[in-house]
């Protein structure tokens, strides 16, 4: 190979290299769910998607309304069939969005009605270990966000939490990755990925 095409190739790889890095813009979907398939089995059925009590958005914006959509669509292609109200089964939604300092200085106060607890907010698993990605994705892709959302499934019958999970991503504000469809959509379908899940066991997606 001639000397002088050298550079030339290794500022190729590195420019390959570095578009690479600049198309990541979000950490993986961390998950965890508890549920209670082992001794109450999971049938499908009518369901609801509506707002978990104490929700801490609105349950009438439109922020709410497209969390409650990513994760009936979802519940629909697991083969309920998504209704209105009652039904056998009601889903319960909430989300929240908060820097990446914020979730870890808030912790975890919330246990899982079908036996368990999610652990703690903000894993670190996110974004720029040893990389300018400021630079990277050309601009200020703005701070650190964690985007977090959970759901209960209850039996109408007797009210009974038969499955909970909560799906958590870290993205940079201003980038695709953080607007409300495309991480809503996101969220969902790692939260409900191979449902039930294992019960207790925390997985990443990408």
């Amino acid at each position: 190979m001639p000397r002088i095409l050298a550079p030339v190739l290794l500022a190729a790889a590195a420019t390959v290299s570095l578009s690479a890095c600049a198309s990541t813009q979000a950490g993986p979907v961390e998950v965890t769910r508890f549920h209670r398939a082992e001794a109450t089995p999971i049938a499908r059925g009518t369901i609801s998607v509506g707002a978990l009590p104490a929700s801490q958005i609105d349950p009438q914006s439109i922020e709410a309304r497209t969390y409650y959509q990513a994760v009936g669509a979802e519940l629909n292609r697991l083969g309920y069939t998504v209704v209105e109200s009652g039904g056998d089964y009601r889903a319960q939604v909430d989300a929240q969005r908060g820097t990446a300092a914020q979730f870890a200085r808030r912790g975890s106060g919330v246990s899982v009605g079908a036996g368990g607890s999610t652990g703690s907010f903000g894993s670190g698993v996110g974004l720029g270990v040893g990389l300018d990605l400021t630079r990277l994705l050309g601009g200020d892709p703005g701070p650190r966000i964690v985007t977090e959302l959970d759901a209960r499934i209850l039996r109408n019958s007797d009210d009974l939490v038969i499955w909970e999970g909560r799906a958590q991503q870290e993205t940079f504000a201003r980038t695709e990755a953080s607007q409300l469809d495309v991480i809503s959509a996101k969220l969902a379908a790692a939260l409900f990925q191979g449902f039930p899940g294992n019960s207790g066991e925390t997985i990443r997606v990408k």
